[in-house]
């Protein structure tokens, strides 16, 4: 992802202006020298001079971004979506969605239904980037490429889903299957119910058995997801390394 710290719209009070000027470029040189936490107290400065200033809530994100903050990084960017420069605008869209996606990304291991919901909010900034700027390639190909993620998350959401009934389902026949196997154990003799536990321990190894080859089904499944994602890990790597934008941030201009 690219993040653009650019010019502040001077206000009517131009001391004030110019003072949160230089403020601004003190933190955007840190920035550029990878210094996010002096440059985060550069941009609280200029912006208690200008609160509302669109552009410098706008650099407050992407300092907030480089260090993974991801929620403070999402509210500056919102702030700077108040703002007259649709420039300006599609870029906060577009930081805002990466944001999202990063969210996403920390939540796939552990809990699908919100990376998927964090994905699709993501589609939506893109989108909405993409209608400020048709000519915006870096959010196009973002799109595609979180929406093919999204919905290869969703097929496993359904699966794992799907899993979970059967595994039910097979439960509680295997509880009601020995219910009835204690019912009819009941007055047999101590012979009969060794012969009833040797057969009992002799269908386990064939259960045993039969369940082998579902486990190694599962687990070349499982492999199969895992170089899926990691082909299209390459393949965002490589829209990266050749395009100026994509999903790290960088300083596109200063002041």
């Amino acid at each position: 992802m690219s993040i653009f710290v650019v010019s502040l719209v001077y206000s009517t009070q131009p001391l004030c202006a110019n003072s949160a000027k230089k403020i601004t470029k003190r933190g955007n040189k840190f920035y550029r020298e990878k210094k996010f936490d002096q440059a985060l107290q550069e941009y609280n400065k200029a912006q208690t001079i200008l609160p509302n200033s669109g552009l410098i809530n706008f650099n407050m994100g992407t300092a907030y971004y480089r260090k993974s903050n991801y929620p403070k990084a999402i509210a500056a960017f919102t702030k700077s979506l108040v703002t007259r420069n649709s420039k300006l605008e599609e870029k906060a869209n577009y930081n805002i969605a990466n944001t999202k996606y990063r969210q996403g990304q920390l939540k796939e291991n552990t809990d699908l239904a919100t990376a998927i919901s964090l994905y699709r909010e993501s589609l939506d900034y893109y989108q909405r980037a993409i209608e400020l700027n048709g000519n915006d390639q870096d959010a196009k190909f973002n799109h595609e490429f979180v929406e093919k993620k999204m919905k290869m998350l969703m097929d496993k959401l359904k699966q794992q889903q799907k899993q979970k009934k059967t595994g039910k389902g097979k439960e509680g026949k295997k509880q009601q299957g020995n219910k009835q196997k204690s019912i009819k154990g009941k007055g047999k003799q101590k012979e009969k119910k060794k012969v009833s536990a040797g057969k009992k321990k002799g269908s386990e190894k064939k259960k045993q058995t039969q369940k082998s080859p579902q486990k190694v089904r599962k687990m070349s499944e499982k492999e199969a997801r895992l170089l899926l994602e990691n082909l299209r890990g390459e393949e965002l790597k490589h829209k990266n390394n050749n395009q100026s934008q994509g999903l790290y941030p960088g300083v596109e201009k200063d002041w």
